[in-house]
């Protein structure tokens, strides 16, 4: 007996050890499930109904009416009618399956919001078995009841995941604007020109009368071959049609260039012979007259004298030019060109030095020997760019040829001169 009964006494144990073990998991898991009962007990029963409107204008009012957050695409659902819906005393989740039900969309609730989805019915959660009794009868009467709970736990993840990728293709040009482009100019008709010049050139000279030769030798060391400087002013007008230009202008032109000699010339350094008496001698035989001379000499000094002369002759013309071009590259903003003319030019005055006619050929006024006409012909290169609706400026270089002598026919030393201008010309177009 006494074994029997310290087999009941640690059986009781045991089983007494069970129930307090078991009432212990009860209790945690009581502790588990309030909070999730606490939540299920949150959602709002509500009554609403609508007629006749699409499903998110549908949202909208539930949201604006109790509150409930609906996330949803406003263009899907917008395609989608609700004829006539009514609900009394529902529960919010219960309301908006009823307005989904046969629209395509489902719902899925995160948190406190219902987010609205295109897809099928929301599957029903597995049903979980919560009760299991098992009972012990012992021997003793002892009657130990257990009560097992199985919690099954079901954890569902909704992850929504939209991308929406816009590509948008912006197409750049880099575009290069000149300060003169998309400007409409006028190029072909009259126009109004003016212009400066200058340049330099060089002298020839050339005799003319060979009884002159020494006079052609001084003049010839004093000018030859040295540069002058050419200062012009012009103003004119023309006709321009096509490539074909044709004009004419007055002129100013100023020249000048430096007269410079250094001569000397030398008297004496020699005897002179001087007859101081005269005999003469008859002879008796043949009666001839022999004459006899005392001659003496006297020396004479040499004088030497030295002539500088240093100075800047200065002529001033006025001319008449007539010219016309012809436009060998022409483009819409500028044009390249070749001219020729002629032009007649009139001495306005003179100043300065030239050598006088006569030995020992000294100097005189410039003005009493120049030329009061002169012609010449002149060919150039230029261009013309457009700057603004009717004005284009034209830089341009030429190259001029006098006809004759710049002095008068009478001097008898020629002197002719060759020049070259750069210039830069504005045209205005009517």
């Amino acid at each position: 007996m006494k074994a029997n009964n310290k087999k009941e006494t640690n059986d009781n144990q045991n089983n007494i050890f069970a129930v307090v073990a078991t009432r212990f998991v009860l209790c945690g898991i009581l502790l588990l499930c309030i909070p999730v009962l606490l939540l299920s007990q949150t959602e709002e029963r509500i009554s609403f109904s609508v007629r006749d409107c699409s499903l998110d204008i549908v949202m909208e009012k539930l949201f604006k009416e109790h509150q409930v957050n609906v996330a949803f695409s406003k263009s899907e659902l917008s395609e989608t009618n609700v004829m006539n819906y009514s609900a009394s005393n529902k529960l919010v989740s219960q309301v908006i399956a009823d307005l989904l039900k046969g629209s395509g969309f489902v719902y899925k609730k995160i948190g406190s919001q219902y987010v609205i989805i295109k897809g099928e019915s929301q599957p029903v959660p597995p049903r979980v078995e919560r009760e299991k009794e098992e009972t012990v009868t012992q021997p003793d009467t002892i009657v130990v009841v257990d009560t097992i709970y199985q919690i099954q736990k079901v954890l569902q993840h909704d992850t929504i995941v939209k991308y929406e990728t816009v590509l948008k293709h912006d197409t750049m040009y880099i575009v290069k604007r000149f300060w003169n482009q998309n400007r409409r100019f006028k190029a072909n008709g009259w126009f109004l020109a003016l212009s400066a010049a200058g340049g330099n050139g060089y002298f020839t000279t050339k005799s003319s009368a060979p009884a002159y030769r020494e006079l052609y030798e001084l003049h010839d060391s004093a000018v030859n071959l040295k540069p002058f400087s050419n200062l012009e002013l012009s103003a004119g007008g023309g006709h321009r049609q096509g490539r074909f230009t044709f004009g004419a202008s007055l002129s100013y032109r100023s020249q000048r260039y430096r007269f410079m000699l250094d001569r000397e010339i030398r008297h004496g350094g020699y005897f002179l012979n001087d007859t101081t008496e005269v005999f003469y001698v008859v002879n008796g035989a043949s009666f001839d007259t022999v004459f006899y001379y005392v001659i003496d000499s006297t020396y004479q000094p040499e004088e030497r004298i030295l002539y500088e002369y240093r100075d800047m002759n200065r002529m001033q013309y006025m001319g008449l030019n007539v010219y016309m071009a012809f436009d060998v590259i022409e483009k819409t903003y500028w044009r390249m060109y070749v001219k020729a003319g002629v032009s007649a030019e009139f001495l306005l005055s003179a100043s300065g030095s030239v050598f006088a006619t006569e030995a020992p050929f000294h100097v005189r006024t410039l003005n009493r020997e120049m030329a009061l006409f002169k012609a010449s012909s002149f060919v150039g290169i230029g261009a013309g760019i457009k700057i603004y609706k009717r004005f284009e400026v034209l830089p341009e270089v030429s190259l001029h040829y006098y006809f004759g002598s710049l002095y008068r026919h009478k001097y008898p030393v020629d002197l002719r001169q060759f020049l070259w201008n750069a210039r830069v010309g504005l045209n205005y177009y009517f």
